[in-house]
């Protein structure tokens, strides 16, 4: 039984997989910030010449 101030306990396979999942999402979105990076590294690049 788990107390009131007591978090349950996950089991390893389901915490294994919402890391996974939470890892695909930051892939996703470090994957935008770099082409809006890119994006904007190149518009600087054009304005410098």
């Amino acid at each position: 039984m788990v107390a009131d101030d007591e978090t349950p306990e996950v089991m390893p396979e389901v915490r294994i997989r919402q890391l996974q999942e939470q890892s695909e999402k930051d892939k996703e979105a470090l994957q935008k910030l770099l082409v809006g990076y890119d994006k904007l590294e190149e518009e600087l690049q054009i304005r410098d010449y």
